[in-house]
């Protein structure tokens, strides 16, 4: 072979070499240089958010909104900008809060789940801008989009009505205080019927017109004389009756209404059913100043489901009962024996926390009064009845503090393990 041809085949490998190395660099440049899809962008902006880089993370989240205005990505986008104003919580910002909510409504419908959030946001958000009327019209022109989509409207007007009641005046009040009475009896569903009870009874008592609010109750009962939450709505009105300083007439009824979820108590079997009520009474019991009943149905849970969930709340809700009566000591005492009974777990954690409160509000010589206004949320507190809330629903498990595991939750592997029956303190 030639010179010139050995010069011109090499001259030919290079250059395939440098094809082959160009192209790889095309690959390579188009791969590191890939556009970020919208959901990684946003996912950046809630990062910076997270990073108090709030000016960066607004235009990030503008920019995203701007470039896809008509996908879902842009319905996140919005409700997250929303959030961000809020949290700002000026008055402008929080009307640009309510304009990127009407944008989402605009882009959805009623019946789409994100229409129906950025819908109820808007009626807060008035609220929360004291544009009270404001409110109230938006939260009936939500009625009127639900129209035709029957369960969507009977929640609405639900909605609706409860406004009208909390805020209203007058016409508004008057209205509002028909259609919940109605709905006490009338409603389709049992729990549009118990919440319309509820909130109707709760609205008269604040008002302390305590006839009024045991007629409620008197109008469920009536209507549904074997439903087996009666007994505790008797309770209630004998609380009503308590309330209006008719010791006597409020005594017996209160009785009758105990007797009543006591025989009930009776023909229970399962354990979840029996703690419910006995948990009912507990709390009945304590509001009408008759701790030693209360506790005494805490035992009963304690003593028939040892070693679970049920028997916990019980303990603490217990140790409850001693601070609210001032009795200190006896509550520090309580919580030191479930910490005790329960090392190296999440209740001893939890009972060792209330100790520490507690000899913290001696320490400061604070009253119940002055503790339970301090107090923050805090384990084992047990859940009073809520306005609103339906007589005879299963209390809860305590709220945990805040650090602290439930202790429902399964331990870890190598973690102590819980003794077989926890709850048989003092």
């Amino acid at each position: 072979m030639s010179i010139l041809r050995e010069r011109m085949a090499a001259a030919r490998l290079l250059g395939q070499a440098m094809v082959v190395v160009l192209l790889l660099g095309a690959v390579l440049g188009v791969s590191a240089c890939r556009q970020r899809t919208p959901e990684e962008r946003l996912v950046e902006a809630q990062q910076l958010l997270q990073e108090r880089q709030i000016p960066l993370a607004v235009r990030r989240i503008q920019d995203i909104i701007a470039e896809h205005p008509e996908e879902d990505i842009a319905i996140d986008a919005r409700f997250l900008l929303a959030e961000v104003y809020m949290g700002l919580g000026r008055e402008d910002s929080v009307r640009n809060a309510i304009e990127q909510l009407e944008a989402v409504v605009a882009q959805t419908s009623i019946e789409d789940p994100a229409g129906q959030q950025a819908l109820t946001m808007i009626t807060e958000l008035y609220l929360m801008l004291g544009e009270q009327e404001r409110a109230i019209e938006h939260s009936a022109s939500i009625v009127e989009l639900a129209q035709g989509v029957p369960e969507l409207e009977d929640e609405a007007r639900m909605i609706h009505n409860i406004l009208l009641i909390s805020i209203g005046e007058d016409e508004q009040l008057e209205e509002a205080r028909a259609y919940l009475q109605e709905m006490v009896t009338k409603a389709p569903n049992e729990a549009i019927r118990h919440q319309a009870r509820e909130i109707l009874a709760d609205h008269y008592r604040r008002l302390e017109q305590w006839e009024d609010s045991n007629e409620v109750y008197q109008l469920y009962l009536d209507e549904f004389p074997d439903d087996p939450v009666n007994p505790q709505l008797v309770m209630a009105q004998a609380l009503n009756l308590r309330s209006a300083g008719e010791e006597e007439a409020s005594e017996e009824l209160f009785e009758q209404g105990a007797e009543a979820m006591r025989v009930a108590l009776e023909e229970k079997e399962n354990e979840r059913q029996r703690a419910e009520i006995l948990g009912n009474l507990a709390q009945f019991y304590d509001i009408f100043e008759k701790p030693e009943r209360s506790e005494e149905m805490f035992r009963q849970i304690m003593a028939e489901q040892p070693a679970t969930l049920a028997a916990i709340n019980a303990q603490f809700n217990i140790g409850q009962l001693y601070f609210r009566r001032g009795e200190f000591d006896r509550a520090i005492e309580h919580y030191q024996q479930m910490a005790r009974e329960n090392p190296e777990s999440h209740i001893g954690q939890t009972a060792q926390n209330w100790v520490r409160l507690l000899e913290t509000a001696q320490e400061e010589g604070l009253d119940v009064e002055d503790f339970m206004e301090e107090m923050p949320a805090e384990p084992g507190v047990a859940p009073e009845m809520a306005p609103g809330m339906a007589p005879g629903e299963a209390p809860t498990a305590p709220p945990m503090d805040p650090g602290v595991p439930d202790p429902a939750a399964p331990m870890p592997e190598d973690a102590p393990a819980m003794p077989p029956a926890p709850g048989t303190g003092p």
